[in-house]
């Protein structure tokens, strides 16, 4: 009853801007209503609209016996082809698939309006309501509007419908960037749309720069950005035409022409802004596809691993244990090392695409208590020993002595490891210097080496996923640790810079607050 009522409302509202501006509205908005109801509410809300259309268009008013072949034709159009269109989506689409997107477009927003306009200036031109010299101007119109209408408001509906919830997440993260781009859009549509335009001198803000705004809002805000930067622009072009205005204005221009290019170009960008979102969407939907796959082949390779390693373990105890080890018992000792290096190696690197994973999606867990940070930087350094001689390292520690606080005390051993990991690889044979100190509420670490140093162009982006500080083969790595580095840091709401000089070596700075505010997933 509610859809009948605005299809006739926003019916009367159409007619009145024709009878205004002496030609079709931006779009017919009751197209797009009905389509919608019958799509989404479901098929048997048909003699609902049915009343509507017999009743808009008695208003209008057209012959009695055409306004009914009329209603008819168009309830049966919106019917069978919200039918057709449900049997080729899925019944909970939101339009973020191209695939579903492809088929929508060309269904309902161009055969469907062909077809409507088709039977309708047919009818109108037998019964004499339609000139033979205007059949064409005004089938194009009606054609062009209908589509506008079944993309702009079928759009919305059907998204609003299934993806609001995403909606309002993506609305609430970036809520101060919509706060500025979307009334920025509706002053730029007023400027180019309205009356208004008189003060936009020399066409300084040209229609043309809303695909610039609405690149922006789609790619920042998904689908819904599309979706209502097109509502902006539809709406305000529909406000000029009450106001007895259009754009492109000019003698040279006929007043039907001026309309269908309006009405280009607001499908152009429309159409540009469904693309890029949808393309956008099934990209960041594909990411998340591939982090719960990381997820639980994570978990699923963690168990097997575990056990294996427990298993090399025993029995590396089992001959260790005897008095007397014969030569292919020593030779199986040393195998079973190199076993458990390499096991030790696979563990590592199934750590860290699971943290990498959550680590990408900020769902780094934290688990708070007080720490020492000196007990803890000493017992990481003396585990970390038998690699630092190895490597032909040399370590310095210089640590304050009041460096206590509230942190998750395996994470920040992680990120400490990490840091003196890479020194460890990066700069064998030089000088690795911790230093921490307190500063006001802060605790303040830095980890430096006196290796090679880094190239100035992957300091920018040394702190990406997958990104390597050196392309060195030997030694080897996913790219991941200085990522889930930084990622474990910002959810201490801390934060973590380098600085780096060729031949003078690297130094990564890590400032963390005493006491973490909240301990929960960040």
């Amino acid at each position: 009853m509610i859809a009948g009522l605005l299809v006739i409302l926003s019916g009367m509202l159409c007619v009145h801007t024709r009878l205004i501006t002496e030609f079709n509205a931006v779009m017919w908005i009751p197209c797009g209503l009905a389509f919608s109801t019958l799509f989404l509410l479901g098929l048997e809300f048909w003699p609902f609209i049915l009343a509507a259309e017999l009743v808009l268009l008695f208003w209008i008013p057209y012959a009695p016996l055409a306004a009914i072949l009329m209603s008819l034709g168009n309830v049966a159009t919106y019917y069978y082809g919200a039918r057709f269109l449900k049997n080729k989506l899925s019944s909970k689409t939101s339009l973020d698939r191209l695939k579903d997107l492809f088929i929508f477009l060309v269904l309902a927003t161009f055969f469907i309006p062909l077809v409507l306009s088709s039977l309708e200036v047919i009818i109108q031109f037998i019964f004499g309501d339609l000139q033979i010299s205007k059949l064409f101007v005004t089938w194009r119109g009606w054609w062009i509007g209908q589509g506008m209408s079944i993309l702009v408001i079928g759009g919305f509906a059907i998204n609003f419908k299934n993806d609001r919830k995403h909606w309002w997440a993506l609305f609430r993260e970036r809520k101060w960037e919509a706060l500025f781009l979307f009334p920025v859009i509706i002053g730029i549509c007023i400027f180019i749309f309205t009356p208004l335009s008189e003060l936009n001198h020399s066409l300084l803000i040209r229609p043309y720069v809303l695909f610039s705004m609405m690149l922006w809002a789609s790619l920042r805000f998904d689908l819904m950005g599309a979706i209502l930067t097109s509502i902006i622009i539809a709406a305000t072009a529909e406000a000029g035409g009450l106001s007895g205005f259009v754009a492109f204005s000019t003698a040279t221009i006929d007043p039907n022409d001026r309309m269908v290019m309006l009405q280009f170009i607001l499908a152009a960008i429309t159409l540009t802004g469904l693309v890029v979102a949808t393309t956008v969407r099934e990209k960041s939907e594909a990411l998340e596809a591939r982090n719960e796959f990381l997820d639980i082949a994570s978990h699923e390779l963690k168990t097997p691993i575990t056990s294996l390693k427990l298993q090399f373990q025993l029995l590396q105890r089992r001959i260790d244990k005897q008095s007397e080890l014969m030569p292919a018992e020593t030779e199986q000792l040393v195998f079973l090392g190199k076993v458990d290096r390499q096991v030790n190696r696979l563990v590592k690197i199934v750590e860290q695409l699971l943290d990498g994973s959550r680590a990408e999606r900020k769902l780094i867990e934290l688990e708070v208590e007080k720490v020492n940070l000196n007990d803890l930087i000493l017992q990481l350094t003396e585990r970390l020993a038998s690699e630092i001689q190895n490597s032909k390292c040399t370590l310095k520690l210089e640590l304050a002595s009041d460096l206590n606080g509230t942190w998750d005390p395996f994470r920040i051993e992680q990120v400490l490891e990490n840091l003196i990991s890479n020194a460890i690889r990066y700069a064998s044979g030089s000088l690795i210097e911790i230093i921490a100190t307190t500063q006001d509420h802060y605790v303040q670490i830095l980890v430096r080496d006196h290796g090679p140093g880094l190239d100035p162009i992957k300091l920018h982006s040394i702190f990406d996923r997958f990104m390597r500080a050196s392309e060195t083969r030997h030694v080897q790595g996913l790219g991941l640790g200085l990522f889930i580095t930084r990622r474990i840091v910002e959810a201490h709401g801390g934060s973590i810079s380098v600085d780096s000089t060729l031949g003078k070596g690297t130094t990564f700075t890590v400032i963390l607050p005493i006491k973490v505010p909240v301990a929960t997933p960040t």
